[in-house]
């Protein structure tokens, strides 16, 4: 089983209308994209968020595509927060990339203050590849590491 740790810079049309607000702003600490489902009604995604989340929480109302939104304490300084949205292309083929037969992404993926996103993918060779190769022009793949997996430490 492989890896590869990879950089994804989104070009300015692409990145999400939350995370280029929150490039601006130094808040929050830390942004963890946990898990995500799609449907045909839209898409829902799993975050931990580090700091203070109200720029976070006013960047979620200001965003059209974002349909709905909680956020729940879960300490002094970290928030869950879940959002259903509706369907935006790259995300389209980010995500269809990403869940291809082969392959999948060991969470968290982190969000960090440049914009980008920072994620694992572990799987055979070949799909690896192949996973790579389908990402949106529009989203640059940066490959930092590439190896044998062998988890992450003090998990699983």
């Amino acid at each position: 089983m492989r890896y590869l740790r990879c950089r994804l810079r989104f070009s300015e049309d692409a990145i999400h209308p939350v995370h280029a607000a929150l490039g601006e702003d130094d808040t929050p600490s830390r942004d963890l994209l946990w898990q995500w489902n799609r449907s045909e009604e839209g898409d829902v995604f799993l975050y931990s968020v580090d700091g203070d989340v109200a720029a976070y929480e006013e960047a979620l109302q200001a965003t059209p595509l974002v349909e709905e939104h909680e956020l729940t304490a879960a300490g002094d300084e970290r928030h869950y927060v879940f959002v259903r949205q509706a369907h935006r292309p790259v995300d389209e083929g980010l995500l269809g990339a990403m869940s291809r037969a082969g392959v999948l992404v060991v969470p968290p993926v982190v969000f960090n203050a440049d914009a980008t996103a920072s994620l694992t993918v572990v799987g055979e060779s070949t799909a690896l590849r192949r996973t790579v190769e389908s990402v949106p022009a529009v989203v640059d793949v940066d490959i930092e590491r590439v190896g044998e997996y062998a988890g992450h430490p003090g998990r699983f």
